[in-house]
């Protein structure tokens, strides 16, 4: 069995390399604007062409940045670097023919899965960017896991100073720049920051930016100033603390296992061969019930493996039947107090789907039941593979 541990540690190392190419490429275009030169051009190029492929709307607003910063201290012309247009054209060659590759592999099996309904689902064009609720769920994701309450008013601050200074300090401009292409993705991205917390971590740069313009102007009041050093340092030190347990707990719950799916792959491990095929319908939390690309149990267990959900098309469902050795249903669990607080903030969860094992006896019998979940095994087994 794969460790939940690596698998997690996986991800969240292919974050920090997005998080350290977009610190790259940022340096790279102040560096750029500044000093204009063809090594710095080509490093531009060979860092966005790593991010764009890493992961795409997680780095896409970056170009936006670019754009503005390059206008601001040379005018147009400042766009018609032969190498920065060459290399945007290699780039936008280069994710179309990898788009079409990965395409070519996945629509043999996935008729849907083609680079325009991706980009239509990312873009979700039926989801509202002036309504309240994608707005309050933004903000909850950036309070929850990227500024902390007790550090955003020092960022609003830092907004605050930076935007009066914008004529007349290009530092101050250079941040604005990165807030303007990050709102602008927020508006394109429908599957993004208002949708789930893994998409606001392209905004930590920019917010740990203002936090820190806000909190250097604070420390320069008066006020401050007068009080005792003693009393400087125990705020200091409260701010910090409050700070780093409220990023931990957002951490902890944000790293919280899924403990039923984690129960199903250890039983999935022990009783199943490498070569069958699984059906897993999740009915246990709102998070996952309605996800049909689930990977967890898969990544933890090897197994190729069907996820049932209520917007699995037809024809999946059809061979995901005729195919599966066993059919996995996990069972609704009662809310917990972080489940209720998540409901509280996004809505009220949608009630589970019907059990598939229960309301279909014709392709499945049932095997075993355990806590939290019950396995059914085919009745007449198929070797019909996906």
């Amino acid at each position: 069995m794969t460790d939940y541990k690596e698998y997690k540690s996986n991800a969240k190392k292919l974050n920090q390399l997005v998080q350290l190419l977009s610190i790259t490429f940022i340096l790279l275009v102040i560096r750029h604007s500044c000093q204009p030169s063809s090594a710095t051009a080509a490093a531009l190029v060979v860092v966005a062409g790593l991010g764009l492929l890493i992961k795409l709307p997680s780095f896409a607003h970056l170009g936006i940045f670019l754009i503005l910063v390059l206008v601001d201290r040379g005018g147009r012309r400042a766009l018609l670097n032969p190498i920065l247009i060459t290399g945007g054209l290699i780039i936008v060659a280069s994710l179309l023919a990898w788009s079409h590759f990965i395409e070519s592999v996945n629509t043999e099996y996935f008729a849907y899965w083609t680079g325009r309904e991706n980009l239509i689902g990312f873009i979700q064009p039926g989801t509202s960017r002036l309504s309240s609720t994608f707005w309050i769920k933004f903000f909850g994701y950036n309070l929850a896991y990227i500024v902390p309450p007790m550090a955003a008013p020092f960022t609003i601050l830092g907004f605050i100073f930076t935007w009066k200074a914008r004529r007349d300090s290009f530092f101050c401009r250079l941040w604005l720049y990165l807030f303007s292409s990050l709102l602008i993705s927020w508006l394109v991205w429908g599957k993004g920051a208002a949708a789930q917390n893994y998409y606001n971590l392209p905004n930590l740069i920019c917010f740990c930016g203002f936090f820190g313009v806000g909190i250097n102007h604070f420390l320069q009041w008066k006020l401050l100033k007068s009080c005792p050093a003693v009393l400087s340092f125990l705020c200091s030190a409260l701010l910090l603390g409050l700070g780093i347990a409220w990023c931990y707990t957002g951490l902890w719950y944000l790293s919280k296992p899924d403990a039923i799916t984690l129960r199903v792959a250890s039983w999935v491990n022990q009783n199943t061969a490498e070569s069958d095929l699984l059906l897993y319908q999740p009915r246990h939390s709102s998070t996952v019930m309605d996800y049909e690309h689930q990977p967890l149990l898969s990544h933890l267990t090897g197994r190729r493996t069907w996820i049932w959900t209520r917007s699995t098309p037809g024809w999946e469902k059809d061979r995901a039947l005729q195919s599966s050795s066993f059919l996995i249903v996990t069972e609704p669990q009662k809310p917990n107090f972080w489940e209720l607080l998540r409901r509280g903030a996004k809505g009220c969860a949608p009630t589970p789907p019907d059990s598939l094992g229960e309301s279909d006896p014709t392709h499945f019998i049932c095997y075993e039941k355990l806590a939290g979940f019950a396995v059914y095994q085919r009745v007449r087994p198929n070797e019909v593979s996906p």
